[in-house]
């Protein structure tokens, strides 16, 4: 077996680049959004990699007057303020040439004697997660200081190793990051389906169909308040009763959705043909659930009123964003729009069963990416501590690692 080293991340050939702290810091009034520069913020980073789809830009100008904290492709940044420990990689994929760390932030970066992307899977490791807690001082506002942060110990086989260790953990998050992107383009092909048939009114056979004021015959506009009726959500959870694993996911206001588990009865049931929609209290985030669940607080579930056969596939997309969150005191919502155009029930069907069949699909790459991410992160814990030796493995490197030795 190759030998492994045991060092101080200030003797590992590894720069810790702290983010420009001058009197050129941009303003809040200076950030746009969009323009040259990415000027990163802790919300820009998710699940250890970069969530760049909204963000805070500096102009060209701005980004020429800072001296420090200004990335280069092959880069890992790391979190020290607020959020300790999250990290992200700046592979050839992310669309920005332009990228700042802000003062919150530090950026690592590897000499020829150290791979970066096994970096990246080091540091977001919970060998090294664990460090940064144990380093991390305050309570209020926990930090991560550079003089401490250089103490942190890594754990390093030779370059070679590193190389195929970071080869076979990228396969994996390239299998996941796919099907995310499949996943994402499933939903946005519901959506614009929505757009062209019930918006546009170019829904099939509309060249055939007279229309009266706007109205297609067999449509109709209805009081969104009539077309749905909220189920009793039965017992309530909370972050103190919740549980990490369990039998039943309990539901939370944030985007994330779950906050844990348990193992009671659920408290509401659904699934992909009788899915509920939830709706929630201060962030208003609605979202169509097709699994049995129980709730928080103020996660109020939605089903069509009984008196409609619409398709809850064609109301989602119909009511989403349309809850009032200045008004909505976590009782009965009220809507931007008070009456809608509702479709024909052959036709609400029709975009009903095209719709679950592409979220049937969603939910098989969701639970794929579950077992890959599984997977990866017992392979994680083991290739980094050398329990699984890969010295004589046959590795396929990903592009830009072609013909490392």
């Amino acid at each position: 077996m190759s030998k492994w080293e045991t060092k101080e991340l200030q003797y590992c050939g590894i720069d810790i680049i702290d983010g420009d702290r001058g009197t050129n810091y941009p303003s809040r009034e200076e950030f746009q959004p969009e323009g040259y520069c990415l000027f990163l913020s802790t919300s820009n980073i998710v699940d250890d990699k970069f969530q760049i789809d909204t963000g805070d830009f500096i102009t060209e100008q701005k980004d020429s007057l800072l001296r420090k904290g200004k990335l280069i492709r092959d880069d890992i940044v790391l979190t020290t303020r607020g959020t300790v420990g999250s990290v992200a990689y700046y592979h050839r994929r992310i669309p920005y040439e332009h990228m700042r760390i802000n003062s919150g932030m530090v950026i690592l970066r590897c000499d020829k004697t150290f791979e970066p992307l096994f970096l990246y899977h080091l540091c977001k490791s919970s060998l090294l997660k664990q460090q940064y807690a144990l380093f991390a001082s305050g309570s209020a506002q926990p930090q991560l200081p550079i003089k401490d942060m250089k103490r942190i110990k890594l754990n390093i086989p030779p370059l070679p190793i590193q190389r195929k260790i970071a080869a076979i953990l990228s396969a994996y998050d390239d299998l996941i990051e796919n099907n995310t992107r499949r996943i994402a383009l499933l939903e946005k092909m519901a959506e614009e389906v929505y757009r062209e048939w019930f918006v546009r009114l170019r829904f099939p056979g509309y060249e055939r169909v007279p229309v009266h004021h706007g109205i297609p015959d067999g449509w109709a506009m209805l009081e969104i308040k009539d077309l749905i009726k909220r189920v009793p959500a039965g017992k309530l959870y909370s972050d103190a009763t919740a549980l990490p694993n369990g039998s039943i996911p309990i539901l939370d206001q944030g985007r994330s959705g779950i906050i844990g588990y348990h193992n009671d009865e659920p408290s509401v049931i659904a699934s992909m043909e009788n899915p509920v929609i939830v709706f929630a209290n201060h962030t208003c985030n609605q979202r169509i659930i097709w699994f049995p669940f129980s709730a928080i607080q103020n996660v109020l579930p939605f089903v069509p009123s009984e008196n409609l056969s619409r398709n809850i596939y064609w109301l989602h997309y119909a009511i989403v964003g349309q809850v009032n969150i200045n008004s909505y005191k976590g009782h009965y919502p009220e809507f931007i729009a008070k009456q809608i155009l509702v479709p024909s029930a052959d036709l609400a069907e029709q975009f009903g069963i095209m719709s679950m069949r592409n979220f049937q699909m969603i939910v098989s790459l969701r639970e794929a990416n579950e077992k890959l991410k599984a997977t990866r992160d017992m392979l994680l814990s083991r290739l980094l501590s050398g329990k699984v030796e890969v010295e004589n493995l046959e590795i396929a490197f990903p592009v830009g690692m072609q013909g490392a030795e």
